[in-house]
């Protein structure tokens, strides 16, 4: 079970990463802007997720 809530993750954060990365260069937003979207876009997922591990 593990392993699969690993690959879901992973696949999770992958999908929000490409997603965020075709925004910004749609509308040409700044670098650091994207790294703090992504950053912040990531830690939600992780502060969403880590209460089902406890499950």
């Amino acid at each position: 079970m593990t392993a699969l809530k690993i690959v879901v993750d992973a696949i999770a954060v992958l999908a929000l990463v490409l997603l965020l990365t075709l925004v910004a260069l749609r509308t040409g937003i700044p670098r650091a802007a994207f790294y703090g979207l992504v950053a912040v876009s990531v830690g939600g997922y992780v502060f969403i997720t880590r209460p089902w591990l406890s499950n």
